[in-house]
Formats: structure tokens, sequence, C-alpha cells
């Protein structure tokens, strides 16, 4: 009988090891990007802001990029209104992107498209 239990359990861990890996494990969070990688993309938000989101009522200046997996990050920044001058401190959740950097080392599209998408709605929470 004791044979036959222990057979039995090694046969069950035979078993489960073999199992294929269910979907949640396969689908773990790609790992953020390092720092440095975080600091070129910052700078390069900094330069596109001059075409894409600085034209408004508002000058920004892109502060701090945290990112807590290839496809979750916060930005933080500053924002000056033209007119008052008032400056305001703020950060936005960003999403809807798969990937912040394409494969030159670029902010991809979709990426751009997120942070373009947070600023605009940001704008229009101040009425601006």
């Amino acid at each position: 009988m004791r044979v036959r239990l222990a057979l039995a359990a090694v046969f069950t861990l035979a078993l489960a090891s073999c199992s294929k890996p269910s979907a949640e494990k396969a689908a773990a969070p790609t790992p953020p990007l390092p720092p440095d990688k975080l600091n070129l993309v910052l700078a390069e938000l900094n330069e596109l802001c001059i075409d894409l989101w600085c034209e408004g009522d508002y000058d920004f200046t892109f502060r701090k990029l945290e990112c807590s997996s290839e496809t979750a990050c916060t930005l933080s920044f500053e924002a000056a209104h033209d007119e008052t001058g008032r400056s305001t401190m703020a950060s936005l959740a960003l999403t809807g992107f798969g990937a912040i950097l394409d494969s030159e080392g670029y902010p991809t599209e979709t990426f751009e498209n997120a942070v373009n998408d947070a600023i605009a709605e940001w704008e229009t929470k101040q009425g601006g």
C-alpha cells in the first residue's frame, strides 16, 4: 500500500512538472525600461513637445517618467499657463500603448499618442 501511495505521489509530481504553463504565467508583464532609457524618452518627449503639445495655453516641461512595465507609465510634468504665468505640477497615467520604444530606440507612435491624449485630457479638465 505504501509503495502504491509513493508511486502515485511521484506520478502526480511528474505530471505537474510536465504540464504546460498557464496563460497567466505565460503573459507576465514586460519589465520596465531602465532609468537611463526612460531619461532618453523623457528628453525626446520634451523635444516633441515643441511641435505637438506646447502650442496651446500651456508650456509643458516633462520632469519624470516612471514605468511599472513596458505598457504602464506615469508622466510627471510642469505646465505653465501662457497668459497667467501660473505654474502647475501634475502627473498623468499613460495607457493604450503596446511599447514605449520602437526597434530603433525611439518612442513608438502609440506611446506618443498616449502622451498626447493624456495631455489633451488634462488641458480640458483645466478649462483650456
